[in-house]
């Protein structure tokens, strides 16, 4: 049984959910706005951060889903597995950056490690997916 809310509530829920985007990625612009690129990349874990993050957990997903698919036909759904294997190699979340922000604990470092683990995405999705495909064939 659902339960339906009132329409205004039900659109200024919507409207809200449609908003945590932008403003996840303004917040992160305005911290990351008084940096330079040479500041961002002058911290030494981001990048150990980065590799685990987009690399290794993604790998480890991987290998424990091609061993699952062996035992007992876990793949059955290939749609289920891409949507659940692409957030398991996402980007660092914005609210991590927004979270330090608010408990004012190194909020550029935070900013940091979600810009730089997003661009880095763009090189490490596209491997990540093509690799998929060769290993779980």
């Amino acid at each position: 049984m659902a339960v339906s809310l009132p329409a205004p509530i039900s659109l200024a829920i919507s409207d809200l959910g449609k908003m945590i985007g932008p403003i996840s990625m303004l917040i992160t612009g305005i911290v990351l706005g008084s940096m330079s690129f040479k500041k961002i990349l002058s911290y030494r874990r981001i990048y150990m951060v980065t590799a685990f993050r987009l690399l290794f957990f993604p790998f480890i997903y991987l290998l424990l889903i091609s061993v699952l698919s062996r035992i007992n036909g876990f793949l059955d759904n290939p749609v289920l597995f891409l949507v659940s294997f692409l957030s398991a190699m996402a980007p660092a979340a914005a609210n991590v950056s927004q979270f330090a922000i608010l408990y004012g604990k190194e909020e550029e470092y935070a900013s940091c490690i979600n810009i730089f683990t997003t661009l880095c995405t763009i090189i490490s999705m596209p491997i990540l997916v093509y690799f998929s495909g060769v290993i779980l064939k």
